[in-house]
């Protein structure tokens, strides 16, 4: 996703604003649970600033873009295995009902149907022997 964003930056037409590129590294390596307060508190701009910014190069608010950084975070975990309340408290939500709420609002499925699509690395060698 940072990827994605950084890459959208870079083909605007005019130069993208150092302190964009810093924002989106921030929130990438806070995997999303960074407050947006503070986030434009450490690149200098007032909230309203970096959302409007946020908007006009990224098409998303930095809020959105902080969600989808803490839910491919979460998917991750829940590739390895993890268990959803662990899950959970290492992504940045509140409990199990709020990821829960949060992958079905990202995904459509719910979290027990996703891992049907993420076989683990173990099911997945049983298979092979």
């Amino acid at each position: 996703m940072a990827a994605f964003l950084t890459k959208r930056l870079e083909q605007h037409p005019h130069t993208p604003r150092a302190d964009m590129f810093e924002a989106l590294a921030r929130i990438h390596q806070a995997r999303g649970t960074i407050p947006i307060a503070d986030l434009a508190r450490d690149v200098g701009l007032s909230r309203r600033r970096l959302s409007s910014l946020f908007n006009l190069e990224t098409g998303l608010s930095p809020k959105q873009v902080a969600r989808i950084a803490r839910f491919e975070h979460a998917k991750k975990l829940v590739q390895s295995g993890a268990l959803p309340s662990d899950i959970a408290a290492a992504a940045g939500y509140s409990d199990q009902a709020h990821l829960s709420r949060e992958w079905r609002s990202m995904t459509g499925w719910t979290l027990r149907q996703s891992r049907a699509d993420f076989p683990l690395l173990q099911d997945a060698q049983a298979l092979q022997g």
